[in-house]
């Protein structure tokens, strides 16, 4: 008996030696579940005329188109707008017929840049290149003026947005179309100007600077057989401008300005009068005089 007490005692002691050699079990808490719902499509709605009202609009402008086309037998909106151009050829605005804004004229007319002979380096300078018209300061000073409508003289094609509207001034004015020497004396032999109006000359400045500058920035070069401006400047020539106040071609490289053009800005012009009728004009306090025999920094 007490041999069966000592078993039972030493199985009761190594009972509780494996007992505290067993962890205890943490028990698995469960996952709250997240109320977020996530949304993966793009909600669906019906559109109509209630949750939408300007449908009714847009509608309403289409009917009108219809009706305009029926009136007009049918004839397209760019017939209509032909017909309206010849019609009213006063006041047209041709910004639309600007070749530098359009992609595939200036695919046509822009190529990669080839290195050319500088004209100012070489000896070869009697070569052929572009036939354009010389405009002295004289000439162009007497174009920033507005127009004598006694005289038959017309405003500039941009009207509103001519560039004389944008100088800072009092009271800045539209100016007057821009010929060159050989449209003046055409005009003087026949007794008529060309239908269309033309630029004046702050834009025909601005748009080719911008034009030219286009062309730098895109990293390109023009073919040879185009040019930019139908006319260039004098400078570095007694009374004339003075070169840093030009744009042109950068060594080496055509980009449409073989010769010098003044550089259009709106800060180099200042509201003035001129002759005995005391017309608006602007002067070119900016652009400087060149002076033969000045020191050039």
């Amino acid at each position: 008996m007490e041999h069966s007490d000592s078993e039972d005692e030493a199985v009761r002691k190594n009972d509780i030696r494996v007992a505290k050699k067993k962890k205890p079990v943490k028990e698995k808490r469960r996952k709250t579940v997240n109320q977020f719902k996530v949304t993966r499509k793009v909600q669906m709605v019906s559109v109509t005329t209630e949750s939408d009202p300007i449908i009714g609009c847009i509608d309403d402008e289409f009917k009108n188109m219809t009706q305009v086309a029926n009136d007009a037998n049918l004839v397209t909106e760019s017939d209509l707008n032909w017909f309206k151009k010849q019609n009213h050829s006063q006041g047209t605005s041709y910004d639309h017929l600007r070749p530098h804004d359009f992609p595939k004229v200036r695919a046509t007319l822009l190529v990669d840049p080839k290195p050319i002979h500088d004209i100012q380096r070489q000896n070869n300078r009697d070569r052929p290149r572009p036939n354009v018209e010389g405009v002295s300061r004289k000439e162009e000073e007497e174009a920033l003026i507005e127009p004598d409508i006694e005289k038959g003289e017309r405003p500039c094609l941009r009207g509103q947005d001519c560039e004389g509207k944008y100088i800072a001034c009092n009271q800045p004015f539209i100016c007057k179309e821009f010929f060159l020497k050989s449209e003046r004396e055409r005009i003087e032999q026949t007794g008529q100007k060309p239908a269309e109006r033309k630029l004046c000359l702050m834009c025909t400045r601005a748009d080719i600077a911008r034009a030219h500058f286009n062309i730098i920035a895109d990293g390109k070069g023009m073919r040879q057989d185009n040019v930019l401006s139908n006319y260039f400047n004098y400078v570095d020539v007694e009374g004339e401008y003075r070169a840093e106040n030009c744009i042109r071609d950068e060594p080496g490289k055509y980009q449409g300005l073989p010769f010098p053009i003044v550089r259009h800005t709106r800060c180099s012009y200042v509201l003035g009068t001129t002759g005995e009728k005391s017309l608006r004009c602007y002067k070119q306090w900016k652009y400087g005089v060149y002076v033969k025999g000045s020191m050039d920094f």
